[in-house]
């Protein structure tokens, strides 16, 4: 993982990737008790309405942590295949992502007829983001990587880093569209 590693894959930054993606999940949390809010949408911002954002947040963040835990919870399951693309270093590096320039994965688009409690979704994804708190350490050291559609192969370090990162990506686009 040579330069990136180095710059990218501190512990501290490790933590503080976790620590801003649970900051996030609670702002998520607090939006998604207000209906008024949740249906507010502005096409020359985005196609989604605020809702919609953050049920692609909960669906692409649950999936990712689901295989970092499962990465953590099986040493070897899953090889060190590959890096991150140029692009994916750029994200992680930077800390951000332009807008309008990737379509999200298909299991990670949100369903226009949501018929469920997104704030009880989000709770449970607060929870899973806890359960990776004690063993951060182990996450940093981790080198099994698991391939974004357009980004490249992430290590669990890393994808918490792009967790991070994408959430606070949607959280402008939200407040844009308010």
């Amino acid at each position: 993982m040579g330069l990136l590693s180095k710059s990218i894959g501190t512990e501290g930054r490790t933590r503080r990737s976790h620590t801003g993606l649970i900051a996030g999940i609670e702002r998520a949390r607090a939006l998604s008790t207000d209906r008024e809010a949740l249906a507010t949408d502005d096409p020359s911002v985005s196609g989604w309405s605020v809702g919609l954002h953050l049920e692609h947040l909960w669906k692409a963040e649950r999936g990712i942590l689901g295989w970092v835990e499962s990465a953590l919870d099986e040493p070897g399951a899953f090889p060190s295949s590959g890096e991150p693309s140029k692009t994916g270093s750029i994200v992680l590096i930077s800390g951000w992502i332009p807008r309008g320039r990737a379509k999200a994965p298909e299991r990670s688009l949100p369903d226009p007829e949501v018929g469920y409690d997104l704030s009880e979704r989000l709770a449970e994804l607060r929870v899973q983001t806890d359960r990776l708190e004690p063993r951060l350490a182990e996450l940093h050291a981790c080198g099994s990587t698991f391939e974004h559609p357009l980004l490249g192969h992430f290590t669990p370090a890393q994808w918490l880093r792009f967790l991070d990162v994408h959430h606070r990506h949607h959280e402008k686009i939200i407040r844009d569209i308010r």
